[in-house]
């Protein structure tokens, strides 16, 4: 019987770094493959009018909101669980980026 293809790194019988060589390869890959296949049906759907263009800016949206959730919970709901937090929060961000005071 075969053993499947995890298991053969799970049993010890490669080195470290073939793992860390493998790992990256395996976690970009796909995602890249991806943009690559669908870039020039991307490329075509954005020069024509209309629908197209309107759906490619939902999906923009969509992305957009889906960031914002993200970054809403859980970051900002355990960065700044209660309101003197976020009074923190809210007036020394501009005073470290427009006033350029140090923390």
């Amino acid at each position: 019987m075969q053993r499947p293809y995890g298991a053969f790194f799970m049993s010890g019988e490669r080195s470290d770094s073939t793992g860390g060589v493998v790992a990256p390869i395996a976690i970009f890959l796909p995602g890249l493959l991806l943009v690559e296949g669908t870039l020039p049906f991307y490329d075509a759907l954005r020069r024509r009018r209309s629908s197209p263009r309107a759906a490619m800016r939902g999906t923009n949206a969509v992305a957009v909101g889906i960031l914002a959730a993200a970054l809403y919970n859980p970051v900002w709901t355990n960065a700044a669980p209660t309101s003197r937090d976020f009074v923190l929060a809210v007036t020394g961000f501009p005073l470290l980026t427009v006033r350029r005071i140090l923390p």
